[in-house]
């Protein structure tokens, strides 16, 4: 397991680079990430507090030029074994009013056993405190990186980092990258979540176990 103060490289995403990435805005202010699964269908983390009518902003890189397409969220569905006090199952579908025109992010069928490079995408804060970031960022992980490159372990070292998930730490309060999406080989295999206090085991939701009810959810509604 990484050291919990290790960091790693945080950089800004490259324009039409993650065209499926997704903010959910709130008084113009960032409060958590996504992606487009499907036409009219963003996927986040079921304790986001999205509602109807609240705007995502779609494949843009930067908020405060409001470079994306904004679509107005129509229903939320969370996942129905959601449980708040363990964060199991912290899924939640967004259905939108109108399709934004991307090609979705595609939801991994098996979790990787020997990931060589994993890519962590959202709009959270850089440490406890900060402001609510306006760009699109990115963390990138390789087989050389100073982690032994395997999913749990990266979802271990990378939330550790302090970027990613939010947490609630003696009162202060990092927030934003609720459901960002952790991509290897160009798919989905995880959603950050939560993080109770600094140090405490993170949690991240394995997308492969989830991708029927994603897949039943997008073909019903």
């Amino acid at each position: 397991m990484p050291d919990s103060r290790q960091s790693f490289p945080i950089a800004f995403a490259a324009r039409d680079v993650y065209p499926w990435s997704a903010v959910i805005v709130c008084h113009d202010t960032s409060i958590a990430s996504g992606g487009v699964v499907a036409p009219r269908w963003v996927l986040t983390c079921a304790h986001v507090p999205v509602r109807q009518f609240d705007q995502v902003m779609i494949g843009g890189c930067d908020l405060s030029l409001r470079d994306g397409q904004f679509c107005i969220v129509e229903r939320v569905v969370r996942n129905p074994d959601y449980n708040p006090e363990t964060h199991e199952a912290d899924l939640a579908l967004l259905r939108l009013y109108d399709a934004p025109d991307v090609k979705p992010l595609a939801i991994a069928r098996h979790s990787p056993v020997d990931a060589k490079r994993a890519e962590l995408i959202g709009w959270g804060q850089a440490a406890v405190g900060d402001p609510a970031p306006g760009d699109l960022r990115q963390i990138v992980l390789t087989a050389d990186s100073k982690l032994k490159v395997d999913l749990n372990t990266i979802i271990a070292g990378v939330t550790n980092a302090v970027f990613f998930p939010p947490t609630h730490d003696h009162g202060r309060v990092s927030y934003g990258d609720s459901g960002a999406p952790l991509l290897v080989d160009n798919e989905a295999v995880a959603l950050m979540s939560f993080r109770i206090k600094s140090g405490t085991e993170d949690a991240s939701i394995p997308l492969p176990r989830y991708r029927q009810w994603i897949e039943d959810t997008i073909s019903e509604r």
